[in-house]
Order: structure tokens, then sequence, then C-alpha cells
């Protein structure tokens, strides 16, 4: 039934993707917040040490394809926890036809995943009491990433950040954008309104990175999101997202 369940999740990828489009902007992190304690039955700091993980894995649900990977010359990783080797090709099966940029594509792996291989992640994670061993038992137990780039205190801090309420700065789940410089693939921001950004939901590479402007007027009822760098690769940092 779970298997039927998860398929039906990527199918329904239009259809719901526009229903957001339509009501309102919706963040990566905030859905993934609410659709992980619903489904799993999580705690809110247990779901929230995973979406900070991945919030460290791809700046924020910002950049979808790794930027820098470890072994050159690799395709490195792709999706909400940069998936690479075996799962990378895991994932893209998986989906199918899907985009592998969409919020149900995504969600619906990593559910399969810790239902499944990664069961026992998840049964680990049942047992934390703290936002920050949450987020420490995911990032070793499922993302395991490689030392140089655990930065385990940056993943708390996104983890932090969602307990609070504070998605800014996030990619929103009902539109993406393609931002095209060589091969970078962007989320649109989800900007949600009018308002200044609260930097306690991006570190201190992230605001390097992007700056602190986001301010923009919604528009219109279906383009909530929006591109607000105008060039997120101008300035290299020695800390753009790693993925695991």
């Amino acid at each position: 039934m779970k298997k039927l369940f998860r398929a039906a999740i990527v199918a329904a990828s239009v259809t719901s993707t526009s229903a957001y489009a339509l009501a309102e902007p919706v963040s990566i992190p905030e859905r993934l917040m609410e659709d992980l304690q619903t489904d799993l039955e999580l705690a809110d700091f247990q779901a929230a040490g995973i979406v900070g993980n991945l919030a460290r894995e791809t700046g924020n649900f910002r950049f979808m394809r790794e930027i820098n990977p470890l072994f050159s010359g690799s395709r490195g990783g792709i999706g909400y926890a940069q998936w690479t080797g075996p799962r990378h090709d895991d994932f893209l099966a998986f989906i199918g036809e899907q985009d592998p940029l969409s919020y149900e594509a995504n969600y619906a792996f990593l559910l399969e995943e810790l239902e499944g291989t990664y069961e026992g992640v998840l049964e680990r994670l049942y047992k934390t009491e703290t936002v920050e061993e949450a987020s420490e038992v995911f990032m070793r137990r499922y993302l395991a990433p490689h030392p140089k780039y655990r930065h385990l205190e940056d993943r708390i801090g996104f983890a932090e950040a969602y307990l609070a309420g504070d998605y800014s700065g996030s990619g929103c789940v009902s539109t993406h954008t393609t931002y095209v410089s060589g091969t970078i693939e962007v989320i649109s921001e989800c900007v949600g309104g009018i308002g200044s950004i609260r930097p306690v939901a991006r570190p201190e590479w992230m605001l390097a990175m992007f700056g602190t402007e986001r301010d923009q007027p919604v528009s219109d009822a279906l383009d909530f999101c929006k591109i607000s760098v105008a060039d997120p690769f101008a300035t290299a940092t020695p800390h753009t997202p790693e993925p695991s």
C-alpha cells in the first residue's frame, strides 16, 4: 500500500503543484516540515533535523544539482539530499518522467528510502530528544557526508530557524526557475509577501553569496516565486552549498 501511495504522490505532481500555486506561496522546507510530521509521525524537532540537513545540502533548497562535486568529472548529487552514485540512479529511475526538481518527486523518494533501505535511520530518529541530536543522527546515518562537508552547526541552524517558523530565503514549492550558468539550476526563492529577510535563516556563507535584499511585491497569483538575486554565482566563496 505504501508503494502505491508513493507512486501516487509522484504521478500527482502537476496537479498538486498547480494547486499550491493557486493557493499561496509555500516554501519547500515549510511543506516538508508539515508532511514529515504527518506521514512519519515525527515530532517537530525531529522533522526539523531532517529538513535542516537537506537545506544545508541544497543552499536552503535553491540548488538541486551539485555545484562542486567531491570527485572531479563525476555527475555530482541531485535533488533534496544531493543523492549521488547508485542513489542518483535510483532516484531518477524511481521518478521516471517526472521533473527531478519537483517537490513531489523528491519527497516521494525521500519517503521511499526512509521507509525502506534507510528505515534504521527513522527508528533512530524516533529516539532523539533534541533538534541537535536529530540533526546529527540524520546527517551521520542518512547523508553520511565527507567530514569536510559536515558543517553540523549550519544544519542545526537551519533546523532551529524552521522550528521558529522562519523559512525566509528558501526555495518555493509552486514553481521553479532554471538559472543558466553552466549547468547549474536554481529554484526560485519563495518570497510570500513584502518584508525584510530575517538573517537567522541564512548562515553567514549564504549571506555572502546572496546578499540581504529580497523585498518584492507579489503582483500575480500565479507568479509568487521569483529569483531575487541578480547573479548568485558572481562571487565565488569557499562555502558554496556542499553536497554529501
